[in-house]
């Protein structure tokens, strides 16, 4: 990069960390010293600082106002200067937008968003949000869930507060809503900070958390039936004689050793199809699990590294994103256990979400042997028969 751009680069990156490049409402023209600003640039020796100065002087009176030593060389520079009125002159030379460019662009994705479809229950608060956001955006005031200089990401955080309001299903756990509306199975524990913040103010203090839309955090206990011991240092739990097993916590499993005698342990998604799986098949291990939580992950990784392990779950994106999670989070050798895609002209057609989760799932090498049957769905563009009690 040429010494004038590197050093322009470097003024503009000072400049909008200063309070006029940040908001827009500064009064005196920001000046640096000359000294960290070359230092910024990495032009702060040699022939390269010659040049950055050299260019500077080129500058002065036109784009930028130069403050120089009396007591020093004729032309030494003390100060850089940089009329507020000469910033669209900077980003313009430098080809991108200006701060107030940026927050004006900030102020129109707000406006726009004013007129993106939400329940009707929300839609006074949010053109209140959006309105807020419209104002806020101009001095980047009360801005702090976004990243100025990331509108794109801005825009899907808005997007995605949208559909968090429309979600209308009964009490589902983090990933699988993630799941179903981001095709990213933890999105939504990743930004949670940012969202329930967002979805406060988007809904008056109506929706301050994931809980109240009926969104549940993963449980840290899990459901076991079949043969399997759990000895502490004065007891011993032996869960192999009730019918209906016994709920785990993570906590317990974490400090008891864990015994099974059986050679095959299976993970089942759906509720009813785990006890039926259990009824049918009692010499064998079976967990119920979605997406594993930590309890989950405790006990498959505590299980004798002899035994089969098995998951078998609905075939839709989601189904297959389950498997995934428990092959990467146990780093165990699961199967699928009758996971094959079976096709159905009457099937629910995919979404984009659940088009694109396909297309991450086909890329991971954690789902090689399932390709065949992802690819199957994609191409169809359907679920087909994919809930375990169908199958």
């Amino acid at each position: 990069m040429k010494a004038e751009s590197r050093v322009l680069e470097a003024l503009a990156r000072l400049y909008e960390k200063s309070q006029a490049g940040r908001t827009g409402l500064g009064e005196l023209d920001f000046q640096p010293e000359l000294e960290p600003l070359l230092k910024a640039a990495g032009c702060d020796e040699g022939d390269v600082r010659e040049l950055a100065e050299r260019e500077l002087h080129g500058l002065d009176g036109d784009l930028l106002t130069l403050q120089l030593s009396n007591r020093r060389a004729k032309g030494d520079i003390l100060k850089v200067r940089l009329p507020l009125a000469n910033e669209a002159a900077l980003y313009r030379r430098l080809g991108r937008p200006s701060p107030t460019e940026v927050r004006a662009k900030w102020s129109a994705l707000f406006h726009e968003a004013m007129n993106w479809p939400v329940p009707a229950t929300f839609a006074d608060e949010w053109k209140c949000f959006c309105l807020r956001g419209v104002v806020n955006a101009v001095h980047w005031e009360n801005m702090s869930s976004f990243r100025r200089e990331d509108l794109g990401a801005g825009r899907g955080l808005l997007n995605l507060i949208t559909r968090l309001l429309a979600w209308r299903f009964e009490k589902y756990f983090v990933r699988e809503v993630s799941c179903r509306i981001c095709g990213d199975s933890k999105r939504l524990e990743r930004q949670r900070g940012v969202l329930e913040r967002l979805l406060a103010e988007a809904t008056n203090g109506r929706i301050a958390n994931f809980a109240a839309l009926g969104i549940l955090d993963t449980p840290k206990h899990v459901l076991v039936v079949g043969p399997l011991r759990l000895r502490f240092p004065d007891s011993v739990l032996d869960i192999g004689g009730l019918r209906d097993g016994a709920s785990l916590s993570e906590a317990d499993i974490e400090r008891a050793e864990i015994e099974c005698p059986s050679t095959r342990c299976i993970t089942v998604e759906n509720k009813t199809s785990f006890h039926q799986r259990a009824i049918q098949n009692q010499n064998a291990l079976h967990i119920h699990t979605s997406y594993p939580g930590a309890a989950t992950v405790a006990l498959l990784r505590k299980l004798p590294r002899t035994m089969e392990f098995y998951h078998s779950g609905d075939t839709d994106p989601a189904g297959f994103d389950i498997l995934r999670d428990l092959r990467a989070s146990t780093g165990l050798p699961i199967c699928s256990l009758g996971m094959d895609f079976v096709e159905c002209a009457d099937s629910p057609p995919l979404t984009a979400e659940e088009a694109n989760l396909l297309e991450n799932l086909m890329s991971d090498p954690l789902l090689r042997e399932e390709r065949p049957a992802l690819h199957a769905m994609l191409t169809s563009k359907r679920k087909g028969v994919f809930e375990q009690e169908h199958r």
